[in-house]
């Protein structure tokens, strides 16, 4: 894989995924997205992104993305557990990026598609051991090591897909829904992230 440019961001309960408090939702899409896009090389293949309310979204996909919760959690108390599947990283002067998918066990559908950054000197030593080795989620390896967390959810999102990143994640559907999060670990700005919610066949 070849090294990207340096991407600079616009910053930035384990067991219940409670409802959202009610929020002022940003009026657009934080530089982080579209310029986490373009430095993943998909500005062509996921366009039109725009910040949409919960009643925006399908009834069957609001509650997967309108809490506070990891979703890496939830999408494992839905299946047999969940494979990362890590597409593309860059890592430049303390910042991780990476584009992955979730796929679901054990038939490996993909469920989730996510554009995530972490400013690594804000993650202790162990979690950012684990998070560089791209063998776990990170939601996961923050539990696990027990790292005081908070999930804010900055703004609910549609994307439009074109065939191109339809055929690379094996995915039908036309629009995604999301979310942008920053998750704040020990009190700090430590992740944000952009997570999108695939059709699951």
């Amino acid at each position: 894989m070849g090294a990207a440019p340096c991407y600079y961001p616009s910053l930035v309960q384990a067991a219940a995924f409670p409802s959202l408090p009610v929020r002022s939702q940003q009026t657009h899409v934080s530089e982080f997205l579209t310029t986490g896009l373009q430095q993943m090389g998909r500005s062509e293949e996921l366009i039109n992104p725009r910040t949409i309310h919960s009643d925006d979204i399908p009834v069957t996909q609001r509650d997967l993305l309108d809490h506070q919760g990891h979703m890496t959690l939830l999408q494992q108390s839905r299946h047999d557990g969940i494979e990362l599947d890590v597409l593309n990283i860059s890592e430049c002067d303390g910042e991780y990026l990476r584009e992955i998918l979730f796929r679901r066990r054990p038939d490996l559908h993909p469920v989730q598609y996510a554009i995530l950054q972490a400013h690594t000197a804000l993650l202790p030593e162990a979690v950012r051991l684990r998070l560089v080795d791209a063998k776990e989620p990170l939601g996961r390896i923050l539990v696990e090591a027990g790292v005081s967390r908070r999930i804010e959810v900055t703004c609910l999102l549609s994307i439009e897909t074109t065939a191109t990143f339809r055929e690379r994640t094996d995915t039908t559907a036309e629009r995604l829904y999301g979310r942008q999060i920053v998750i704040h670990c020990d009190d700090k700005p430590a992740v944000e992230a952009a997570e999108f919610l695939l059709p699951e066949s």
